[in-house]
């Protein structure tokens, strides 16, 4: 585009002097070239605003569509974000326990009730055994498994992030004392300045809160998600009973007890739906032991090395009777300034008089 520059500007009649000369002359006709140079290099490469408004016929059309496309980004991020959300409460509300372990029970069989899980939403079965399951009900998997009460144990274990990894835990199996031993050595762990919880008959207890359980050792999810409560709340250690019931069911199974402890054993819990003789409730008894640290046993038990067999090269041995590691003697009760409890002299690895405000010698 070619423009020519005159060198002089029309009046009414006359021809106007320049007011300053020259380099007002010369000032004029630069500011006009650099307009003109602007102008049309514009017109040459037009902006993509200024095309796209053209093509859509002026500036009321071009402010509507604007604003469509504003609409458009906002629908879309609401989408995204709504189904980010569904996304993170499916994961959230997943619930080990509706994966429907079909568990057999000492009065009911769950895989007769299969159909009807997958029917309420089972998003899996774990199953011992063959089932029928509706076609077309969607469920993704059917697993087979030799126990599905193991099973449940390594899957509550795996969802909770192996809370009781981060633990020292310590199990205590024994037909008497381990309710009044448990809540000794938690004691004993408050003294020294850890917080402890602990699991039992009486329920579980996190420091000073105390949550109800149905059983002396829970089932393996709400034993998980204590453990996992344990941590949150900033435990170092955890104290339990293992029960027979327990340990015959799987509930423990995948656990790491740093330390294990066997009381003693005479018959009991013996019937049709816990176990069928004394035997088997003393094999029960001795699976704690396949999956402990270091096992204090009481060697005044007569079965104490049948019942810990499986952890003979780790054992630290305690008596009132026999040559042990630990021994107690010169056991006296305590009757005196109001207190009642019993006193005796520690000897072996360890030397101390020891003071217990419970009587008896079975609280030695």
């Amino acid at each position: 585009m070619n423009f020519i520059i005159e060198e002089s500007v029309e009046t009414t009649g006359e021809q106007a002097a320049p007011q300053h000369g020259d380099n007002t002359k010369e000032h004029l006709t630069k500011k006009l070239k650099q307009k003109i140079n602007q102008t049309s290099e514009a017109d040459e490469a037009p902006s993509a605003s200024l095309r796209l408004r053209d093509v859509l016929g002026g500036d009321f059309l071009w402010t509507l569509v604007r604003r469509q496309i504003w609409l458009i980004v906002l629908i879309v991020t609401i989408i995204v974000a709504y189904v980010a959300v569904r996304y993170q409460c499916q994961q959230d509300d997943i619930d080990i326990a509706k994966l429907e372990e079909d568990l057999k029970g000492a009065k009911f069989d769950g895989h007769a009730y299969a159909a009807q899980a997958v029917a309420e939403g089972a998003t899996a079965l774990i199953t011992e055994e063959a089932v029928d399951i509706p076609e077309g009900c969607g469920v993704p998997a059917v697993i087979k498994v030799e126990s599905t009460r193991e099973a449940l144990a390594h899957c509550s274990r795996n969802w909770f992030g192996n809370p009781a990894g981060k633990l020292k835990v310590i199990g205590l199996t024994g037909t008497k004392g381990k309710t009044t031993t448990t809540h000794m050595i938690k004691k004993i762990l408050e003294e020294e300045g850890y917080k402890v919880g602990m699991i039992g008959t009486l329920g579980a207890f996190i420091g000073q809160e105390k949550y109800p359980t149905m059983n002396t050792t829970p089932e393996s999810y709400e034993l998980q998600k204590l453990f996992a409560k344990m941590v949150e709340e900033g435990c170092q250690f955890a104290v339990m009973e293992v029960s027979s019931q327990a340990l015959k069911l799987g509930r423990t199974a995948g656990i790491e007890f740093a330390y294990g402890a066997f009381l003693n054993i005479t018959p009991d819990h013996i019937s049709p739906t816990e176990h069928r003789d004394f035997e088997e409730y003393l094999n029960c008894k001795k699976l704690l032991f396949r999956q402990t640290g270091p096992v204090v046993v009481n060697i005044d038990d007569p079965r104490w090395q049948e019942a810990t067999e499986l952890a003979k090269d780790r054992l630290i041995t305690v008596s009132r009777q026999k040559e042990a590691d630990y021994m107690a003697g010169e056991i006296h009760n305590l009757w005196e300034s109001g207190v009642i409890g019993v006193s005796f002299k520690l000897s072996g690895k360890l030397s101390a008089e020891v003071s217990v405000g419970m009587p008896g010698t079975f609280n030695v």
